[in-house]
Order: structure tokens, then C-alpha cells, then sequence
């Protein structure tokens, strides 16, 4: 009943999540990081790491880890995301090479088995830990007000998709996604001007 509805004047305030805007980085701060020259080689590594999960339209960090040389081509790599937990979900996903990430391949070259050395050393899950933890130093000596990780570089070239027009069948198509319910998270993340800005660029 009336009386007992919260939203009214001088009632319960639904709270903005402080976190929505810090999921992805800004042009700005991305120029920043891609801009930075490490000094060590955890530095390197991380920042090699996110350079080449943004390249690839955000691809989870297993994925990469356990990338084998039979899914690279001349021109592109392929995979299949290790989070559609349905077979009958996942689909090939294929993503062009880029010589940065060519670069990226080499300086972190593994053995026959993995594209990538890393997991001869350590976990998937240690990596994450310590690309996250280098990644935050990073972002305090470049002056990145963000909580700076691995992740963000998922959210940070989806917003940009988005921001560019990009349809929800293309988004599905780079990313991996399955459903679009799960690309309309991803949105709530922008500001009301980018929103704006994504919607004059459908126009």
C-alpha cells in the first residue's frame, strides 16, 4: 500500500554501485598502460598478459595459459571458452593475430605442448594472483585511480565495443558470449554519458 512504499519522497534512496565505473578503464588511463614501459619482469608479464586478453576481445586468462600451437594460423588464433560449461554452448571462437601479440607469443614462449611457458612454472591461478598484484603497482605509478586487474581488460574492450555501436550479434560473435543477457551487465557499467554517446552512434 501507499503507506507502506518505500521510494517516496524523503524515503529509501536506491544507491549508484561505487563500483560500476571502475570495472573498465578510460581511454585515458588505457593510453596510460599500453603507453608504459615496464622496469621488471613481473611488470612485463602482466601487462603483456593484459595487452593480449584486450587484443583478443577479453579472453579469459586459462584460456590463454592453455593455449596449444595447433590453435594458432598464419593470421589468427582460435580457442573455445572455458566457462561455457555447456558443450552443446561452446563455439570456436577465432581472433586476429596482431603483431604486438605475435610479439607477446615470443617473449613468453613455451614448450611443445602450451604456446605459453607459464604453466611449467606455476598455476593458472597464482599467475592471476600475481598479474592482479603487479598490475595494481602499475596503476599507483601511472597515476590510475582504479583498483586495476586482469579482468578489467575484459570490461574495458567490451565498453569500448559498445561505446563504437557494436551490435549485441557482434559482441556475441568477438566475445564468446551465449547469452545477451550477460553483455547487458557489461552496460549497466557505463556512465550516463557514455550511454548517451553508444546511442547516437546507433543513429
Amino acid at each position: 500500500n501507499q503507506r507502506a512504499y518505500p521510494f517516496k519522497k524523503g524515503g529509501y534512496t536506491i544507491k549508484e554501485s561505487e563500483q560500476s565505473n571502475n570495472k573498465y578503464l578510460k581511454e585515458e588511463d588505457k593510453e596510460k598502460l599500453f603507453n608504459y614501459e615496464p622496469e621488471t619482469n613481473s611488470e612485463q608479464l602482466a601487462l603483456d598478459m593484459w595487452k593480449f586478453s584486450y587484443y583478443s576481445g577479453g579472453v579469459n586468462l586459462i584460456d590463454i595459459t592453455e593455449m596449444q600451437p595447433k590453435q594458432i594460423e598464419d593470421s589468427y588464433w582460435w580457442y573455445y571458452r572455458s566457462k561455457t560449461k555447456r558443450k552443446s554452448l561452446q563455439k570456436k571462437q577465432e581472433v586476429p593475430l596482431k603483431d604486438i601479440m605475435k610479439e607477446i607469443i615470443e617473449r613468453h614462449k613455451g614448450s611443445k605442448k602450451y604456446v605459453f611457458n607459464f604453466l611449467e612454472r606455476t598455476t593458472t591461478r597464482n599467475l592471476n594472483s600475481l598479474i592482479n598484484k603487479t598490475l595494481k603497482k602499475i596503476a599507483i605509478k601511472i597515476d590510475i585511480d582504479k583498483d586495476l586487474c586482469y579482468q578489467m581488460a575484459r570490461h574495458t574492450v567490451i565498453t569500448g565495443l559498445i561505446r563504437k555501436g557494436v551490435s549485441f550479434e557482434q559482441l556475441i560473435e568477438i566475445t564468446g558470449h551465449t547469452k545477451v543477457k550477460t553483455l547487458r551487465n557489461y552496460i549497466k557499467s557505463l556512465d550516463i554519458e557514455q550511454k548517451k554517446e553508444s546511442i547516437y552512434n546507433l543513429l
